[in-house]
Protein backbone atom coordinates (compact mmCIF):
# COMPACT_ATOMS: atom_id res chain seq x y z
CA UNK A 1 0.00 0.00 0.00
CA UNK A 2 1.13 3.64 -0.96
CA UNK A 3 0.38 6.50 1.15
CA UNK A 4 1.19 9.12 -0.80
CA UNK A 5 1.36 8.88 -4.45
CA UNK A 6 5.39 9.93 -6.04
CA UNK A 7 6.53 9.44 -9.42
CA UNK A 8 8.60 6.37 -8.18
CA UNK A 9 5.79 5.15 -6.36
CA UNK A 10 3.96 4.99 -9.70
CA UNK A 11 6.12 3.75 -11.47
CA UNK A 12 6.46 0.74 -9.06
CA UNK A 13 2.87 0.73 -9.27
CA UNK A 14 2.31 0.35 -12.16
CA UNK A 15 4.29 -2.35 -13.02
CA UNK A 16 2.12 -4.27 -10.48
CA UNK A 17 -0.83 -3.39 -12.12
CA UNK A 18 0.74 -4.55 -15.59
CA UNK A 19 1.84 -7.75 -13.79
CA UNK A 20 -1.79 -8.60 -12.80
CA UNK A 21 -1.65 -7.23 -9.14
CA UNK A 22 -3.85 -4.03 -7.85
CA UNK A 23 -1.74 -1.21 -7.05
CA UNK A 24 -3.74 0.65 -3.97
CA UNK A 25 -3.20 4.13 -2.81
CA UNK A 26 -4.54 5.53 0.53
CA UNK A 27 -4.91 8.81 1.42
CA UNK A 28 -6.92 11.06 4.01
CA UNK A 29 -8.13 13.54 1.09
CA UNK A 30 -7.71 14.78 -2.47
CA UNK A 31 -5.17 17.80 -3.07
CA UNK A 32 -3.64 19.27 -6.36
CA UNK A 33 -1.04 17.34 -5.94
CA UNK A 34 -2.05 13.88 -5.43
CA UNK A 35 -4.53 14.34 -8.38
CA UNK A 36 -1.53 15.56 -10.54
CA UNK A 37 0.24 12.24 -9.25
CA UNK A 38 -2.70 10.09 -10.23
CA UNK A 39 -3.56 11.82 -13.60
CA UNK A 40 0.22 10.67 -14.08
CA UNK A 41 -0.47 7.10 -12.99
CA UNK A 42 -3.58 7.05 -14.88
CA UNK A 43 -1.63 8.52 -18.01
CA UNK A 44 0.65 6.01 -18.01
CA UNK A 45 -1.66 3.12 -17.70
CA UNK A 46 -3.69 3.88 -20.33
CA UNK A 47 -1.07 4.49 -22.77
CA UNK A 48 0.80 1.22 -22.23
CA UNK A 49 -2.83 -0.08 -23.41
CA UNK A 50 -3.15 2.16 -26.06
CA UNK A 51 -6.00 3.62 -24.79
CA UNK A 52 -4.77 7.45 -24.13
CA UNK A 53 -8.14 8.50 -25.83
CA UNK A 54 -10.20 7.86 -22.61
CA UNK A 55 -7.91 9.40 -20.50
CA UNK A 56 -9.48 13.00 -20.20
CA UNK A 57 -12.72 10.90 -19.60
CA UNK A 58 -11.18 8.69 -16.97
CA UNK A 59 -9.68 11.42 -15.08
CA UNK A 60 -12.93 13.29 -15.24
CA UNK A 61 -14.64 10.14 -13.80
CA UNK A 62 -12.17 9.56 -11.10
CA UNK A 63 -11.95 13.33 -9.57
CA UNK A 64 -15.21 13.62 -9.46
CA UNK A 65 -15.56 10.31 -7.21
CA UNK A 66 -12.83 10.85 -5.36
CA UNK A 67 -13.26 14.67 -4.42
CA UNK A 68 -17.10 13.20 -3.36
CA UNK A 69 -15.02 10.74 -1.33
CA UNK A 70 -12.37 13.43 0.17
CA UNK A 71 -15.80 15.28 1.17
CA UNK A 72 -17.53 13.42 2.68
CA UNK A 73 -14.52 12.22 5.05
CA UNK A 74 -14.03 16.13 5.45
CA UNK A 75 -17.77 16.36 6.48
CA UNK A 76 -17.11 13.37 9.34
CA UNK A 77 -14.39 15.12 10.66
CA UNK A 78 -15.77 18.52 11.04
CA UNK A 79 -19.04 17.26 12.32
CA UNK A 80 -16.64 15.03 15.40
CA UNK A 81 -14.78 18.74 15.80
CA UNK A 82 -17.89 20.72 16.35
CA UNK A 83 -19.72 17.64 17.77
CA UNK A 84 -22.45 18.09 15.46
CA UNK A 85 -25.55 15.63 15.81
CA UNK A 86 -26.86 15.11 12.65
CA UNK A 87 -29.69 13.23 13.26
CA UNK A 88 -32.40 14.86 11.24
CA UNK A 89 -32.53 16.57 7.66
CA UNK A 90 -32.46 20.28 9.65
CA UNK A 91 -29.44 19.82 11.47
CA UNK A 92 -27.88 17.98 8.34
CA UNK A 93 -28.32 20.81 6.55
CA UNK A 94 -27.25 23.13 9.04
CA UNK A 95 -23.73 21.49 9.86
CA UNK A 96 -23.53 21.48 5.61
CA UNK A 97 -23.69 25.19 5.54
CA UNK A 98 -21.19 25.89 8.60
CA UNK A 99 -18.98 23.03 6.71
CA UNK A 100 -18.89 24.82 3.80
CA UNK A 101 -18.11 28.14 5.15
CA UNK A 102 -15.37 26.69 7.68
CA UNK A 103 -13.99 24.11 5.31
CA UNK A 104 -14.46 24.14 1.64
CA UNK A 105 -12.86 27.60 1.72
CA UNK A 106 -9.70 26.82 3.57
CA UNK A 107 -9.40 23.10 1.94
CA UNK A 108 -5.42 22.53 1.59
CA UNK A 109 -5.39 23.91 5.44
CA UNK A 110 -7.70 21.49 6.25
CA UNK A 111 -6.31 18.73 5.11
CA UNK A 112 -3.09 19.58 6.13
CA UNK A 113 -4.53 19.82 9.75
CA UNK A 114 -6.10 16.75 9.14
CA UNK A 115 -3.32 14.71 7.54
CA UNK A 116 -3.18 11.81 9.59
CA UNK A 117 -6.97 10.93 10.34
CA UNK A 118 -9.00 7.60 10.74
CA UNK A 119 -10.80 8.57 7.85
CA UNK A 120 -8.91 7.55 4.21
CA UNK A 121 -9.42 7.08 0.52
CA UNK A 122 -8.79 3.95 -0.99
CA UNK A 123 -7.92 3.96 -4.58
CA UNK A 124 -7.45 0.56 -6.14
CA UNK A 125 -6.34 -0.19 -10.13
CA UNK A 126 -6.56 -3.72 -11.31
CA UNK A 127 -6.49 -4.93 -14.96
CA UNK A 128 -8.11 -8.12 -15.78
CA UNK A 129 -8.37 -10.03 -19.15
CA UNK A 130 -9.75 -7.10 -20.95
CA UNK A 131 -10.64 -4.20 -18.25
CA UNK A 132 -9.05 -1.69 -16.35
CA UNK A 133 -11.12 -1.73 -13.21
CA UNK A 134 -11.04 1.62 -11.13
CA UNK A 135 -12.09 0.72 -7.07
CA UNK A 136 -12.87 4.14 -5.37
CA UNK A 137 -14.02 3.92 -1.62
CA UNK A 138 -13.59 5.69 1.79
CA UNK A 139 -13.97 4.30 5.13
CA UNK A 140 -16.96 5.75 6.25
CA UNK A 141 -20.51 5.06 6.39
CA UNK A 142 -23.22 7.22 4.52
CA UNK A 143 -25.41 9.51 6.93
CA UNK A 144 -29.24 8.80 5.82
CA UNK A 145 -29.44 12.64 4.39
CA UNK A 146 -26.35 11.66 2.25
CA UNK A 147 -28.42 8.63 0.42
CA UNK A 148 -31.20 10.37 0.47
CA UNK A 149 -29.36 12.99 -1.44
CA UNK A 150 -27.83 10.49 -3.73
CA UNK A 151 -31.06 8.44 -4.77
CA UNK A 152 -32.59 11.93 -5.49
CA UNK A 153 -29.36 12.58 -7.93
CA UNK A 154 -30.01 9.56 -9.42
CA UNK A 155 -33.13 10.20 -10.11
CA UNK A 156 -33.07 13.78 -11.90
CA UNK A 157 -29.85 11.35 -14.03
CA UNK A 158 -32.85 9.00 -15.29
CA UNK A 159 -34.34 11.84 -17.15
CA UNK A 160 -31.67 12.30 -19.80
CA UNK A 161 -30.34 9.55 -22.26
CA UNK A 162 -26.65 10.15 -21.99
Amino acid sequence: MVSFITPRDASAELARVIAGETAHFEFPGLTDARFGAISGFVFRLLSHYDLVYLNEMVLVLLKEIISNCSKANAKRIYFEQQQATVTSNEEYDRAIRNFSQHVLREWDLFLQEHQHTEHYIHVDFRVSDDEILFVIENNIELMPREVERIQKKFESFRKFQD
